[in-house]
C-alpha cells in the first residue's frame, strides 16, 4: 500500500527509538562481527543513523513539496508544476566495514522519500544483518522494507531484476559487478565505492595535529573505511619528524597497546592481503599481528615508492605508507597517478591547503582534518568516476531516491490558434515575435 510522507516518518521514529532501546544488542552483534568497539558502534554506527532520521525528518516536508516552475508567455494561461516522486522499489546492497549505518542510512533515505525497499546486509556481519532483519521487522510494514539475509547467490539473483534504483557500497571491483547487472536491467545505480584516498602534509603543517589526526583515521575501525587516509605524502625533509609524530599519536590512542579500543579485521582473506602488502625492511612503526584473533597492529611504513604492492590497490587496513613530497605541484602530480579518490585531505595553512584540496579531484575534501565530511548531514557525500557516482545524505539523499516530474495544465477549452495549421502570414510573423 501507498504511505503518506506522515506515516513514513512515523516509522522512522519508531527506528529512532528502537536503536536507543536496543543499543546493547546491536553493540554486542559488531563486538561479535569484528569486535569493534563500543564507542565506535555509537559514534560511527547508530548516531549517524539516528541524526539521518532526524535530518529527514526536518527536511522532507519541505523538499517533497509540490513547486511551482513558472510559465512561458506561449504556454499562458496554463499551470506548470514540479513534483518529487519516488523512484518506486529500491534495493540497498550494504557492505560488512559499518554494517549497521551503512545499511540503515540510505534505507531511511529511501522510506523517506516514499520508496519501498528491499535490503541486502554484508553475510560477512551475520550478526549484525539478523539483528538488522529484526529491527526492519519492528519498525516497518513488511511492503514497505524487507531485508533478505544471503551470501552472493543472493545478491546477484536480486541483481537480475528490474529496480527503480540500486544502491551498492563497497568495493570498486563489485561495483563493477553491479553496474553491469544493472545495465541489463536499465536501472539505475548510485555507487559508493571508495580509492586510494591521499592525506598531504604541505609545509607550515601543525605536524603533531596532522599526525595525530591521519593516525586516527587509520585506526577508526582498523582503517576498513572508505574515506580513511590511504597514504600521507610529507615534506621529504620532514618524514621523520611526521613518522616521530605518529609514533606519539599512537602511544597516545594505546598506552598499552591496541587492544580493547581497536576493532579487528573482518576476515582472514583480508588479513592475509594486507599482511602480503608489508615489506617488513620499510615498517618504521607497529608491523605486529596475529592471525588466529584477526588482530592487525598500526604499522606506519617508510621508504615507500609508488612501484611497491602497497601503492597499487585500496589498502583498507590499519597500514600507512608515508612518502615523501617536494611541493604541492609535486604531491598534486603523485595523486593524480592513481584514479580519482572518494576523498582528498591537505593539511597547512588554510589559504593553502583549502587551494589544494581544489586542485584535486575527488569525491569530497577536507582542509586540516580526515573522514569528518561524511558525518555532516548536510553536505552530499559520494564519490567521483572510480571512487563512485550519485550522492546522498540529508537533502542530498532525497534528492538523490525521488525523480522530478514535470506537469503541465492546460484550460479545457480556451486554445492559442496560431499553433494549429494552416501555417504562415500573421501567424508565422506573431509565433516568431513570441519566440525571440
Amino acid at each position: 500500500m501507498d504511505y503518506t510522507l506522515a506515516q513514513r516518518l512515523g516509522f522512522l521514529t519508531t527506528l529512532d527509538h528502537l536503536l536507543d532501546k536496543h543499543r546493547p544488542g546491536i553493540e554486542a552483534a559488531l563486538a561479535a562481527d569484528f569486535r569493534k568497539p563500543a564507542f565506535e558502534v555509537l559514534t560511527s554506527e547508530t548516531a549517524v543513523v539516528r541524526q539521518e532520521i532526524r535530518t529527514l525528518r526536518a527536511a522532507a516536508p519541505g523538499f517533497l513539496r509540490e513547486r511551482g516552475a513558472g510559465l512561458p508567455l506561449t504556454l499562458w494561461p496554463g499551470r506548470a508544476r514540479v513534483v518529487r516522486e519516488p523512484r518506486g522499489r529500491v534495493l540497498v546492497l550494504s557492505p560488512w566495514n559499518y554494517p549497521f549505518q551503512l545499511a540503515l542510512v540510505p534505507t531511511a533515505d529511501a522510506v523517506a522519500a516514499g520508496n519501498t525497499v528491499v535490503l541486502k546486509p554484508s553475510e560477512l556481519a551475520p550478526a549484525t544483518a539478523a539483528v538488522l532483519a529484526d529491527l526492519a521487522a519492528r519498525a516497518f510494514p513488511s511492503d514497505l522494507v524487507t531485508v533478505l539475509q544471503g551470501g552472493p547467490e543472493t545478491g546477484a539473483e536480486l541483481l537480475k531484476q528490474p529496480w527503480g534504483l540500486i544502491f551498492f557500497t563497497g568495493s570498486s571491483a563489485t561495483g563493477k559487478v553491479v553496474a553491469r547487472a544493472a545495465a541489463e536491467t536499465l536501472s539505475p545505480v548510485v555507487l559508493e565505492l571508495g580509492g586510494k584516498n591521499p592525506a598531504v602534509v604541505l609545509e607550515g603543517a601543525d605536524f603533531e595535529t596532522a599526525a595525530r589526526r591521519i593516525v586516527w583515521g587509520k585506526v577508526l575501525n582498523a582503517g576498513q573505511t572508505c574515506v580513511a587516509p590511504d597514504y600521507t605524502l610529507v615534506p621529504r625533509a620532514r618524514v621523520d619528524d611526521f613518522t616521530a609524530a605518529c609514533g606519539r599519536a599512537l602511544k597516545a590512542f594505546f598506552p598499552a597497546g591496541a587492544g580493547s579500543d581497536y576493532a579487528a579485521i573482518i576476515h582472514e582473506r583480508a588479513f592475509d592481503r594486507l599482511a602480503a602488502l608489508v615489506e617488513p625492511h620499510r615498517v618504521a612503526l607497529g608491523g605486529g599481528r596475529d592471525r588466529e584473533r584477526l588482530f592487525f597492529e598500526p604499522t606506519v611504513m617508510t621508504g615507500v615508492t609508488w612501484d611497491d604492492a602497497v601503492m597499487a590497490q585500496e589498502i583498507f587496513g590499519p597500514i600507512l605508507p608515508v612518502l615523501p613530497h617536494d611541493g604541492a605541484d609535486d604531491a598534486r602530480a603523485q595523486i593524480l597517478r592513481a584514479p580519482d579518490p572518494l576523498a582528498v585531505y591537505a593539511f597547512g595553512p588554510a589559504a593553502e591547503a583549502r587551494r589544494f584540496v581544489a586542485s584535486v579531484p575527488a569525491g569530497g575534501g577536507i582542509v586540516n582534518d580526515v573522514m569528518t565530511h561524511f558525518i555532516h548531514d548536510r553536505l552530499p557525500f559520494g564519490g567521483l568516476h572510480a571512487s563512485g557516482t550519485g550522492q546522498y545524505h540529508g537533502r542530498w539523499s532525497l534528492e538523490t531516491f525521488t525523480r522530478p516530474r514535470g506537469r503541465l495544465e492546460q484550460p479545457r477549452s480556451w486554445d492559442w490558434p496560431f499553433r494549429y495549421p494552416p501555417y504562415g502570414g500573421l501567424k508565422a510573423k506573431l509565433v516568431e515575435f513570441l519566440l525571440h
